[in-house]
């Protein structure tokens, strides 16, 4: 397999403060659902990524592969937790499957939650709006020695760049190890598969997430660490 890592970050906000008004661009998180074992998404998930190619940085996909329709997928089988856990959260029966910015995209079709269903206007539309924070990320990858495991230390900083303070319990960081490119030599399970994309291979510290306590006043800075 050809490995190539990255980190994704998002902030994900369960109830929106009206008071805080956002300044900064806004990127889009899509949250695709797939597996190596689903017939439907060997024909959907190029489509679907040539579609939101030409969106470039400002949207950000995120592939959990899965257990939909059968167990197989052998990215699925080595972290099932936290693709469980994003499953249950959103209730996801069916594969294909998505998610932009946490909600169903295509309310109204036939396939409300199918990635072929969300048009270029409603990603447009949310690009529209501003973000209330900005997130900053650095890593540093440390390879292992003396047969000592390869670790990763992950640095992220949000600035709040709205005229209130930050100041809502129900804000939780999402922190997620993507990998950007995987190639099986042969179908990775049972849909002839052989290439995957921004796959999900483990959230930090947990699919949990980490909870935002601390108010962060107007222009200023939290920082977590992992």
């Amino acid at each position: 397999m050809n490995l190539k890592f990255t980190i994704f970050i998002v902030l994900l906000q369960f109830t929106l403060s009206s008071a805080l008004f956002g300044q900064a661009p806004r990127t889009i998180l899509v949250e695709d659902f797939s597996s190596a074992t689903c017939p439907p998404c060997a024909a959907t998930n190029p489509i679907f990524r040539a579609f939101l190619e030409p969106f470039g940085k400002s949207v950000v996909s995120v592939a959990f592969q899965c257990h939909i329709p059968v167990t197989g997928d052998p990215m699925y089988a080595q972290n099932i937790p936290d693709v469980s856990t994003r499953v249950t959260y959103y209730g996801i029966n069916s594969a294909p499957n998505c998610r932009v910015d946490g909600k169903i995209a295509a309310p109204g079709t036939s396939s409300p939650t199918h990635p072929l269903n969300v048009t270029a206007s409603y990603l447009n539309s949310r690009l529209a709006v501003t973000s209330p924070i900005e997130i900053n990320v650095n890593h540093n990858l440390l390879l292992g020695s003396n047969g000592a495991k390869d670790s990763m230390e992950i640095n992220v900083a949000i600035k709040n760049v709205s005229a209130s303070n930050f100041n809502n319990a129900n804000y939780v960081l999402q922190t997620a190890i993507i990998e950007r490119e995987i190639r099986f030599s042969k179908q990775a399970a049972t849909n002839g598969e052989t290439e995957f994309h921004n796959v999900m291979r483990k959230m930090i510290p947990s699919a949990a997430g980490t909870k935002i306590l601390d108010t962060i006043c107007s222009w200023c800075n939290k920082i977590s660490e992992f």
